[in-house]
Parts: structure tokens; C-alpha cells; sequence
């Protein structure tokens, strides 16, 4: 075979396994369940249970794939109770230990909601830049 064709051929190889699927996080397990408990929970507006499975899944599972959507809906749960302090709390827990995260967006925005809620004008304009320098999220938890 001509090297052309051997190349060729090694790029087409490596073109089509780069678009290789990605792995779905696998919906069994003791992590799942805890996680879809939780939602259950949060559905049925049983928001303190909602919250230990929440809190459960994350301290067995802290580096599973819901991980980060997990501190999402506990930061949303306590939103619904009011409790801003705790829902900032929550925001920067997730800023500082999933960085990566494709919720990164929504946290500094939520951030800043507590904010508002509060009339804390001054911290709102202050952290402000921190969410500006963010992509917009395109996910809905």
C-alpha cells in the first residue's frame, strides 16, 4: 500500500474515533438512586429529605457526574425556604470545587439573585463581573 493511503487511512481512523460517543453517567446504582430519591423529594415539596439525599449523594459520590448538578438543586431548594445565606454558601461550594462545571454560570447568577432579594445593591454590583466573565449555560437542571 502507498504511504499516501496508509496515511490517509490513519487519519480517517483517528477522525472517526474523536467522534466517538460520549459515555452517559449509567442510571443504576446507589448513586443514582440517591439522586433520583432527592428529586422525587423536591417534587413532592418534602424539601428537607430532598435535601439529605442530596447531601447524601455527594458525600458518598463527590466526584460523580450529577455532583455538581446535585449542589444546583440544593442551592434551589434553598432559594424556596428563603434561606440566602445558605444558597450563597452552597453557589461558592460549587464554584470552588467543580470549576469545570457547565453550572458555573448559573451559580454566580443565583449568587447575585440572593443579592438582590436581600436589596444588597452594593454586593450585587460588586460580585457582578465575576458572573460577567462567565459563558451563558445552556443547561437546565
Amino acid at each position: 500500500m502507498k504511504p499516501i493511503k496508509i496515511v490517509m487511512l490513519l487519519m480517517a481512523a483517528l477522525f472517526v474515533g474523536a467522534c466517538a460517543i460520549q459515555p452517559v453517567p449509567e442510571k443504576t446504582g446507589l448513586g443514582y438512586q440517591l439522586f433520583s430519591q432527592a428529586e422525587k423529594m423536591v417534587q413532592a415539596k418534602s424539601y428537607e429529605k430532598a435535601l439529605a439525599n442530596f447531601r447524601e449523594y455527594l458525600e458518598r459520590f463527590p466526584d460523580a457526574p450529577l455532583a455538581d448538578a446535585a449542589l444546583m438543586k440544593m442551592g434551589s431548594i434553598h432559594t424556596i425556604l428563603g434561606d440566602f445565606e445558605q444558597v450563597r454558601r452552597i453557589y461558592q461550594r460549587l464554584l470552588d470545587e467543580y470549576p469545570d462545571s457547565h453550572f458555573i454560570s448559573d451559580a454566580w447568577f443565583e449568587i447575585l439573585v440572593t443579592y438582590y432579594k436581600q436589596g444588597e445593591y452594593g454586593n450585587v454590583i460588586e460580585q457582578s463581573p465575576h458572573f460577567l466573565k462567565q459563558k451563558p449555560s445552556r443547561i437546565n437542571i
